[in-house]
């Protein structure tokens, strides 16, 4: 569960944790400065702090993430290019995530799963994406992963699902942000993986009713 911090912080927490924090641990490209009316940084910075301010209670294995550590682990740098028309894009052998000015439009919850995303694209062992084999995303490329598992071990689309859902449990949220989170899990699953586990469905199923 989530403990503490209100989600969006204000301007001068904001700008304290750019300079001290996000710039440092992130190797932030292009920019010097946040300013709380507009711009890519505050997209970003939104994001970074629900990362950052978001502690999770144990669960029964005594277990929680770390979703802050686990970005800035892998992650050299991020820089905004104007022109891209995806939400953002990750290059694993320079350790860098690209944001897009569609990043710039998403709430604030989709931004954070965004980066957990790109995040995971990083990381040495994860699978790359594949054509779908049905659905919606069929004709868009390589838009699934193979498979579903509620890990950080697989595809950055159950990473995607993994950090909404330690979200949803949460109590703290509001009623808008749990709508987010929702909307944000329905967008991904089943849609986006060839093959759901008969186990991996019923683990899902379970935290989501809880």
């Amino acid at each position: 569960m989530l403990c503490g911090t209100s989600l969006q912080p204000d301007c001068t927490t904001l700008k304290a944790h750019w300079k001290e924090h996000f710039q440092r641990d992130f190797g932030i490209e292009g920019s010097t400065r946040l300013r709380c009316d507009d711009g890519w940084e505050l997209s970003l910075g939104e994001a970074l702090f629900l990362l950052k301010s978001t502690n999770f209670q144990d669960n029964h294995y005594g277990f929680h993430p770390d979703f802050y550590e686990d970005l800035r682990w892998v992650t050299q740098s991020i820089r905004f290019d104007p022109h891209c028309s995806v939400l953002a894009r990750a290059r694993k052998s320079e350790r860098r995530i690209t944001l897009c000015p569609a990043f710039l439009s998403l709430s604030l919850v989709e931004r954070a799963s965004t980066l957990v995303h790109e995040g995971h694209h990083l990381q040495p062992d994860t699978p790359p994406h594949v054509p779908c084999h049905s659905g919606p995303y069929q004709s868009a490329g390589a838009a699934c992963d193979s498979r579903f598992s509620f890990s950080l071990d697989d595809g950055a689309y159950s990473a995607d699902v993994y950090f909404l859902v330690w979200l949803k449990r949460s109590a703290h949220l509001a009623q808008r942000q749990l709508r987010e989170v929702q909307a944000g899990i329905d967008a991904i699953f089943p849609a986006r993986f060839n093959q759901i586990p008969a186990s991996e469905r019923k683990r899902l199923d379970r935290l989501l009713a809880r």
